[in-house]
């Protein structure tokens, strides 16, 4: 048993109020402001995730072609599909660390903590389901806006009871607003918090290890990423189950990042030429890169005009993430059906749109943080 499950083990009142203190314990100051700094590059991160398309879908004729040009294909994919990969499992790993830090175990706990995820995650995930069912409704109904839909999905007119349940759950893969299977998971993941306390008490160890493999052996279910929530929900609990610390890794960060570019050109070639190795580069990128961000933003200075900007875009990466689509969609067939790119100016235009589509994002986030600052912070859990 380690020192801190003695300290969960009410033996005696000088234990008791050990462990309330344990209790109280503020997640480590050092930790905290390294997380907060990370959460505007990882979203940026999502967006490029997104940007990975060069090809756009109307109602009668296509533009574009996503693998017609290698070196697109190359650069492409080395940043959206490696490198920007770390942004689920980091924001996973952010969040387990959190929900269990100080979490005890105790059904009253449990409950407090479900009761306080009702407004920052539900009801913005069945607000911004709403919202984006609702623009696809008023844009099929619109004779000169229907020609932008690829026409692929059943039209809300004609839902059905099933097509609303996928709509909402993402049943069939994703919800309405595709990205928020991460706050669908997330929230999963936070329902299974109290059985998963009781393994990190008393098979911590082991779970870590059986999830790991599974990971690498690829036997956890479903298909990426809905196989990594799990592993690094799991991966943060355990951290911060254990209080381990992190400053170990500042003395490996220069190393682990030369690893992470070195596996990341690796897992591209893998993936771009079929080098036959599998997804083991690519996992491994995936550990040694998020330490090594860890270890960048730590050389962050405080006060600095870039420790600021992060900061502030901290407070805007939830709207970032729950407005850029389908807003980028939208933007990238607008921009292709006037300038009809060729190979080259597709690539160009995957590094502008995803700048173009945050700038907007963060403008309007502005301007309702000023003009109808409730209904932001409703739309955004109460992270305005």
């Amino acid at each position: 048993m380690s020192a801190f499950d003695s300290q969960l083990m009410p033996a005696s009142t000088g234990q008791s109020q050990q462990a309330a203190s344990a209790a109280a314990t503020p997640v480590p100051a050092d930790i905290s402001v390294r997380f907060a700094l990370l959460r505007f590059p990882l979203i940026v991160a999502v967006v490029y995730i997104h940007s990975f398309v060069t090809t756009v879908g109307l109602s009668s004729f296509r533009i574009g072609n996503m693998y017609s040009s290698p070196t697109s294909w190359m650069v492409r994919e080395f940043f959206s599909q490696e490198l920007c990969r770390l942004a689920v499992p980091g924001f996973f790993l952010i969040s387990g660390y959190m929900f269990f830090w100080n979490f005890q175990g105790s059904l009253q706990g449990y409950a407090t903590r479900l009761k306080k995820r009702v407004p920052t995650l539900l009801v913005p995930y069945i607000l911004w389901n709403l919202l984006v069912i609702g623009l696809y409704a008023a844009l099929q109904s619109v004779p000169a806006a229907s020609g932008f839909i690829s026409g692929q999905n059943v039209p809300v007119a004609q839902f059905d009871a099933m097509d609303w349940l996928n709509a909402f759950i993402g049943w069939r893969g994703y919800p309405a607003a595709y990205q928020f299977w991460f706050i669908r998971d997330l929230m999963i993941m936070v329902l299974l918090s109290l059985p998963l306390y009781w393994l990190l008490r008393y098979a911590s160890h082991v779970v870590m290890a059986l999830m790991l493999a599974a990971w690498f052996l690829q036997l956890l279910p479903g298909i990426p990423p809905f196989d990594e929530p799990p592993l690094f929900f799991v991966a943060g609990a355990y951290i911060a189950y254990h209080r381990i610390g992190l400053a170990g890794l500042d003395r490996l960060g220069p190393w682990l990042s030369a690893l992470t570019l070195a596996l990341a050109c690796v897992s591209t070639a893998n993936e771009v030429n079929n080098l036959g190795l599998g997804a083991v580069p690519h996992q491994l990128m995936i550990l040694s890169g998020l330490a090594s961000i860890y270890w960048l933003v730590g050389h962050i200075r405080a006060q600095s005009a870039l420790f600021k900007g992060l900061m502030w875009g901290a407070g805007a990466s939830f709207f970032v993430f729950a407005a850029h689509e389908p807003l980028m969609m939208g933007v990238r067939k607008l921009i292709y059906y006037v300038v009809r790119p060729d190979a080259d100016g597709a690539l160009l235009l995957y590094f502008l749109i995803p700048p173009l589509v945050i700038g907007i994002c963060l403008v309007v986030w502005s301007a309702m943080r000023v003009v109808m600052p409730r209904v932001l912070a409703v739309l955004t859990g109460g992270r305005a």
